[in-house]
């Protein structure tokens, strides 16, 4: 049985695809056939989530439209971080896309060779002992997404379990580890400032499973003598829960690839020997200021 579908004006479809991007697809005005099966659920038959009331463009091209709405978007959102398939945001179009699952060719090793981790599926993964990587792109003022995923190290502690950390501008640390069911976290648990701010709660996710970072980081100013008059501030979303709060770092973090604090740095993401995963990293250049104007 194939029924029709009559499209009578274009419909903005909204979707998030297997690579956790957001992307628009634009249903033209047409008469299409269609498979006799009801989707009804919020996922279309290539897993794909679709917004109630719409019609959905599937890879052959064919119009489907949603018959019942099962979740809401609140609801399908809550769901989807439950299963570590969301991302937070979706990246402007001003976004620098550091690492979209294809390739490294964004990154390179601290003495600028080429990377020595590897790409799996749509994640970096870390290869224990290669190094640390950088961004090619640098930073001053920005807001960075990056998710991440530690492995499953029953036997480890502490700071043996999984553990990598993601540094901005190449200085300031946000922990990465396997921090999972710790009740009062600490200065070196996942989502501290390593060693000067531990996050307010624990956010974290089970080993295995991706976690998000949604970092703003306001880098620190200096008068026209060179001397700092404000240090550098960061807050820390972990998982959609603000974890570190407009925090001013009293310095550098251990790890740091310099002491160069006036300067733009790269986003690092750090090796420390366990098989941590990375993906769908992307960046915001941000304004120093806003308008003086009213």
């Amino acid at each position: 049985m194939v029924r029709k579908i009559v499209v009578k004006s274009q419909l903005a479809v909204r979707t998030c695809d297997e690579s956790h991007y957001y992307k628009r697809e634009i249903a033209v005005s047409g008469q299409r056939s269609v498979g006799s099966k009801k989707w009804e659920s919020e996922f279309s038959p290539t897993g794909i989530a679709l917004i109630p009331n719409t019609y959905f463009l599937d890879k052959k091209a064919n119009f489907v439209k949603i018959k019942k709405i099962v979740f809401s978007l609140h609801q399908f959102a809550h769901a989807q971080h439950a299963k570590g398939k969301l991302m937070t945001q979706t990246p402007p179009e001003s976004a620098v896309i550091l690492f979209d699952g294809t390739d490294l060719s964004n990154w390179t090793s601290l003495d600028g060779s080429e990377p020595g981790w590897q790409v799996e599926g749509d994640a970096m993964l870390v290869v224990p002992r290669s190094g640390d990587v950088i961004s090619k792109e640098t930073f001053t003022d920005h807001f960075v997404h990056v998710e991440f995923r530690c492995p499953d190290m029953p036997e480890a502690t502490g700071q043996a379990k999984g553990n990598s950390g993601v540094f901005l501008q190449g200085r300031y640390e946000v922990q990465v580890l396997d921090s999972y069911g710790i009740e009062v976290p600490g200065m070196g648990d996942c989502g501290s400032i390593y060693n000067q701010f531990a996050p307010l709660v624990n956010a974290c996710k089970p080993p295995l499973e991706w976690q998000t970072y949604d970092i703003t980081f306001r880098a620190p100013r200096f008068n026209d003598a060179g001397e700092m008059t404000e240090g550098p501030r960061i807050t820390v979303i972990q998982n959609g829960l603000v974890i570190i709060n407009n925090a001013q770092l009293a310095g550098t973090t251990g790890g740091s690839i310099d002491s160069e604090a006036s300067t733009p740095g790269p986003l690092k993401l750090q090796d420390h020997g366990n098989d941590v995963r990375y993906r769908n990293i992307w960046a915001v250049s941000l304004p120093l200021e806003g308008s003086d104007q009213y």
